[in-house]
């Protein structure tokens, strides 16, 4: 079955990017992630509504995760809004908060008081699907070039 071979193996002169959402299959998360790096603004509900600015951390058709200063808790609502730049505007989407830990660099360091956070969209229209579908394919794409 073709679909299977993708879990397989890693053939190691696969490109990174493959690799990568390899990896995501191997996690068994219900869509491809792709990291990505770039500013995110975001409002958090609430009376009044806390709005700031982080940085995008990974994207999929299903959710994002995202690194910022405030800790959230489980559940909280979230609007995300971040460029593409694919022309047509911001992407605007509304989600939850489904889980945060204390950002950790590569080399073990905390860096201060930042969070990752993993988002789950709320109900995303056909639009909103086939703009990610179309940032994530296109982002591979630029990969093997």
């Amino acid at each position: 079955m073709r679909g299977c071979a993708l879990v397989g193996k890693e053939d190691k002169t696969m490109d990174p990017e493959k690799s990568k959402i390899i990896a995501s299959l191997k996690e068994k998360r219900k869509h491809v992630r792709v990291e990505i790096m770039g500013e995110v603004k975001f409002t958090i509900a609430g009376d009044p509504p806390v709005k700031d600015s982080g940085l995008i951390y990974d994207i999929s058709i299903g959710g994002a995760s995202i690194l910022l200063e405030p800790e959230l808790k489980q559940g909280s609502a979230i609007n995300l809004e971040f460029d593409f730049e694919d022309g047509k505007g911001p992407f605007v989407v509304d989600g939850r908060v489904v889980w945060q830990d204390k950002f950790v660099l590569s080399r073990g360091k905390l860096l201060q008081g930042w969070h990752r956070t993993g988002i789950i969209f709320n109900e995303t229209g056909k639009e909103q699907v086939q703009r990610v579908f179309r940032f994530l394919y296109n982002h591979v794409n630029k990969s093997k070039v």
